[in-house]
């Protein structure tokens, strides 16, 4: 049996089942709780069908990624000290890659480093011609 849109299979030499993934909420369904491969595919289909409605996430239709960017605030410990900066990033279609840009709050405060990502990331979407 292949894998659907949300549902992985996994098998492991301690458990044998379907894992449900539709964004941050998770669940595992063993083949032996649930009387079989078919009769645990059968129910993680339905309780992915159940998380999709409720999320409203769809369920047919090409998954894309991201491409419209985004900047948020990422924090690093390198031996024991804290850094946080701001990164922008943006998926490429034509490269087939990830364009990433971090400023350090250290270097340009945390409005400058703010704003920086922001003008790459807006830089970026006319490059890339995104709104």
């Amino acid at each position: 049996m292949q894998s659907e849109r949300y549902i992985t299979r996994c098998a492991y030499k301690s458990a044998k089942g379907w894992y449900v993934r539709v964004q941050q909420h998770a669940k595992f369904f063993s083949d032996s709780c649930y009387g079989g491969e078919t009769s645990a595919l059968t129910t993680a289909r339905q309780h992915r069908d159940h998380i999709c409605t409720i999320l409203d996430f769809p369920l047919q239709g090409p998954m894309h990624r991201q491409v419209r960017g985004n900047v948020f605030l990422t924090r690093q410990i390198k031996k024991g000290t804290e850094y946080h900066s701001y990164t922008a990033a943006i998926w490429d279609r034509a490269t087939r890659k990830q364009r990433k840009k971090s400023y350090s709050v250290i270097k340009w405060t945390t409005t400058g480093a703010k704003r920086r990502a922001d003008n790459v990331l807006s830089d970026w979407r006319k490059e890339l011609c995104l709104k």
